[in-house]
């Protein structure tokens, strides 16, 4: 069985400006990992950040106040965002 980076599906995304609710869903594949999701402006820079998601559970992450524009948003574990647990949001009028 070969190992798979973590992903976020999908990775790119787009909605109105203002709030914007992700719903996270961990399905795990080949690792029981926690994760997160950080989202600022740009990688590393966070405005907001969800709590852990534990394998096989979800839960619910608002970030409200968004201006139009690209956001990026990570997994803060330890190597995820370096080997792609990434993504896009943009935000329209």
């Amino acid at each position: 069985m070969a190992w798979e980076a973590p992903r976020f599906a999908p990775d790119q995304v787009t909605a109105k400006a203002g709030t914007v609710v992700f719903f996270i869903q961990m399905s795990p594949r080949g690792s029981l990992a926690d994760h997160n999701m950080a989202f600022g402006p740009k990688i590393y820079k966070v405005l907001a950040r969800s709590s852990f998601v534990r394998a096989y559970k979800s839960a619910v992450f608002t970030v409200e106040g968004l201006t139009p524009g690209t956001y990026t948003f990570w997994c803060e574990v330890s190597g995820h965002a370096a080997n792609g647990m990434v993504g896009t949001l943009t935000t329209t009028p």
